[in-house]
C-alpha cells in the first residue's frame, strides 16, 4: 500500500511548487483534441478487443474437436492480433508523452533565459517537481508491464505443455486494460503539467489530484489482476498434473490386471 500512496505524495509536492508566486509566461502549444481523440480511439479498440475475445472463446467452446497444437496455434494467432491492436494505441500514447517531455525540455531551456536568479531557481524547482511526479507514475507502470511480460512467457510455456491457460489469460487481459487506462491518464497529467511554468489553476490542481488517485487505483487493480493470473495458472498446472496422474494410475492398473490374466 505504501508504494501506491507515494504517487499522491509526490504529486502533492509537485503542486506545492506550483503555489509559489514566480512564473514565466511560457505558453506551450496545446491541443486538447488530441487527448479526446486518444480516449475515443482507445475506447473503440477496447470494445473491439472485448468482442473479439468473446467471439474467440465462443468459437473454441463450440469447436470441441480443436485441441492440442491446433488450439495453441489459434490462441497464439488471436494473441498476436490483440497485441497489434494494443500496440497501435500505446504508440499514440507514447507520442503524446514524448511531445510533453519535449515541452518540459523547452520550458527548462526557457528558464535559463531568466536573469533573476531567484525566479529561475523557483521555476526550475517547479519543473523538477512535475517531472519527478510523472517519472514515479511511469516507473510503476513499467514495473508491472515487465511482470506481465514475464508472466506471459510462463503462460506460453505451460500452454505448449497442454495446460489450460484460458483463465490466466483472461486475468492478464484485465491487467492490460488497466495499464492502458493508467498510461492514458499519465499522458493527460503530463499534458497539464507541461503547458507552462505558470502556477497551475485551481481547476488543474483538482484535475491532477483526481488523475493521481485514478492512476493509483488502476495500477493496484492491474497488480491484483496479475496476481490472480498467477493463482489461476498455478491451479491449472495442478489440475493438469492430477489429471495425468489419474491417467497413469488407471493405465498401470489396467496393465496389472491384464498381466494377472
Amino acid at each position: 500500500m505504501k508504494k501506491y500512496v507515494g504517487f499522491v505524495v509526490v504529486l502533492l509536492l509537485a503542486l506545492s511548487f506550483a503555489n509559489m508566486a514566480y512564473a514565466v509566461d511560457i505558453a506551450a502549444e496545446d491541443n486538447p483534441n488530441r487527448l479526446k481523440e486518444l480516449r475515443e480511439k482507445r475506447a473503440a479498440r477496447e470494445l473491439e478487443i472485448k468482442k473479439e475475445r468473446e467471439a474467440f472463446k465462443a468459437e473454441i467452446k463450440a469447436s470441441g474437436e480443436v485441441r492440442g497444437k491446433d488450439l495453441r496455434e489459434k490462441r497464439l494467432e488471436f494473441k498476436e492480433n490483440i497485441k497489434e491492436k494494443r500496440s497501435e494505441v500505446r504508440g499514440d500514447i507514447k507520442t503524446l508523452r514524448d511531445t510533453a517531455k519535449q515541452k518540459m525540455a523547452d520550458l527548462r531551456a526557457k528558464i535559463k533565459e531568466e536573469k533573476d536568479i531567484t525566479k529561475a531557481k523557483v521555476l526550475e524547482a517547479r519543473i523538477e517537481g512535475r517531472e519527478q511526479a510523472l517519472l514515479r507514475f511511469d516507473a510503476a507502470v513499467e514495473r508491472i508491464n515487465k511482470f506481465k511480460d514475464k508472466l506471459n512467457e510462463h503462460i506460453e510455456k505451460f500452454d505448449a505443455k497442454g495446460v489450460d491457460v484460458s483463465a490466466a489469460e483472461d486475468f492478464v487481459a484485465t491487467a492490460e486494460t488497466k495499464l492502458s487506462d493508467a498510461e492514458e491518464k499519465i499522458a493527460e497529467a503530463n499534458d497539464i503539467l507541461a503547458k507552462s511554468t505558470n502556477q497551475l489553476s485551481a481547476e488543474d490542481k483538482t484535475k491532477l489530484r483526481t488523475l493521481a488517485q485514478e492512476i493509483q487505483t488502476l495500477v493496484k487493480d492491474a497488480h491484483k489482476a496479475l496476481g490472480d493470473a498467477v493463482k489461476a495458472l498455478r491451479e491449472a498446472v495442478k489440475a493438469k498434473v492430477e489429471a495425468e496422474a489419474k491417467v497413469k494410475a488407471s493405465t498401470e492398473s489396467t496393465d496389472t490386471n491384464n498381466s494377472s490374466e
